[in-house]
């Protein structure tokens, strides 16, 4: 009489057929360890006495020639000068100053419009000739 192989050899059977089993790797040959000598300590450098000197950094950059723009010198300088003289002229100090430099200038309102308006454009020209020259000498 035969043995009838029961239902859970039959899936352990199956289970064991269907396994892939990897191949075995081989491994590394191990690398030679090579023992150095040890570098020999050097001394360490006898410390000086400290000097009163300070001592400088020197930065290593490139020479860069820097321009102005002449006409944004201008504006600025036209209008930082109007502002000023109408600041004096609000707050009142520095009148007969104003009143000496500008020709135009008066302590009424239409007076310090105008006083602005000529400050403005001695700024403009004063402005644009100090770029000019910056740029022309550097």
């Amino acid at each position: 009489m035969v043995k009838k192989k029961s239902r859970s050899t039959k899936k352990a059977v199956r289970k064991a057929s269907t396994k892939r089993v990897a191949p075995k790797r081989r491994a590394a040959p191990k690398k030679r360890v090579v023992k150095r000598k040890a570098a020999p300590k050097r001394k360490a450098p006898a410390k000086r006495k400290s000097s009163k000197r300070a001592t400088t950094i020197r930065i290593a950059a490139p020479k860069v020639r820097t321009r102005l723009s002449p006409y944004s010198l201008a504006y600025s300088l036209g209008i930082i000068k109007a502002l000023s003289v109408l600041a004096m002229s609000v707050l009142g100090k520095g009148q007969d100053l104003l009143s000496s430099m500008l020709f135009s200038y008066s302590t009424t309102v239409q007076g310090v419009i105008v006083g602005m308006i000529e400050a403005a454009i001695w700024g403009l020209v004063a402005g644009f000739a100090l770029g000019w020259l910056y740029n022309k000498f550097n």
